[in-house]
């Protein structure tokens, strides 16, 4: 098992429009009890890493508007 935190910086990693769809998911059950610094911790110097410059704006705006729809 993995905490939604772990779940949502491998999926974003990952960056497929499947992960995607999966973070919006977890982002909209999830949303107040996520921790974002966590997140950022362990998923920012993977995307530096990767040279992924999409996926930080993507997922800041998932995480602030809770999910897709902007449920909170």
């Amino acid at each position: 098992m993995c905490s939604a935190e772990d779940l949502i910086v491998f999926k974003a990693f990952a960056g497929r429009e499947r992960d995607w769809l999966d973070i919006e998911s977890i982002v909209l059950r999830q949303v107040e009890v996520l921790d974002p610094d966590t997140i950022w911790r362990e998923l920012t110097p993977l995307l530096e890493l990767k040279g992924d410059a999409e996926a930080e704006p993507r997922l800041r705006r998932l995480l602030t508007q809770g999910g897709p729809t902007g449920h909170q």
